[in-house]
């Protein structure tokens, strides 16, 4: 009976501490892992190893390239990873219905957002690592384009939080 307790005593210790550490170290764990859009890639809560960053570039009217540089904050990536995550596809929605759905003058600004585990930062602080989940859109369009090939519709809640991820002025770098 007393090594069937220690016995059982040991498992939650055990799961405890991997618990904590996957908490620790994961963006996810088997529990949260989202279960919508980010199923579809091939990916397990381990793909989302801290840190994660979201960068963007940004290209106005005028052709003006902007780069973000990051955000860093974990809760808001993760908040914006939840929502595109829930994101509805759009089925049978093709490029050409894409481009039409605004004219070229009306579409605003393009975002170009990227998720990015980060492997190493190098002497000019850019973040070097594999990219997770990348997506376009523009600022006057309610849809999210993935390669050309795959679209998603972009709330306007979701565009707000991601508008207002980028709302630090000095972090934005126009070349």
């Amino acid at each position: 009976m007393k090594k069937t307790f220690i016995s059982i005593v040991i498992a939650v210790i055990l799961i405890i501490i991997a618990f904590v550490y996957i908490n620790l170290n994961y963006l996810y764990n088997p529990l949260t892992y989202p279960n919508d859009n980010i199923e579809k890639y091939d990916y397990s809560f381990l793909t989302f190893k801290k840190p994660i960053v979201m960068q963007v570039v940004k290209w106005d009217e005028e052709g003006q390239q902007s780069f973000y540089h990051y955000v860093t904050d974990e809760k808001k990536i993760k908040n914006l990873l939840e929502q595109f995550d829930r994101a509805n596809k759009m089925k049978d929605f093709t490029i050409d219905q894409y481009l039409a759905n605004l004219p070229f003058g009306e579409r605003g600004s393009e975002y170009n957002i990227i998720f990015r585990q980060v492997e190493r930062w190098d002497h000019n602080n850019v973040a070097h690592g594999r990219i997770l989940i990348n997506f376009t859109f523009y600022k006057n369009n309610d849809v999210i384009e993935i390669s050309g090939v795959h679209f998603y519709e972009l709330k306007a809640s979701f565009k707000e939080d991601i508008l207002n991820a980028l709302s630090n002025k000095d972090k934005w770098i126009t070349k």
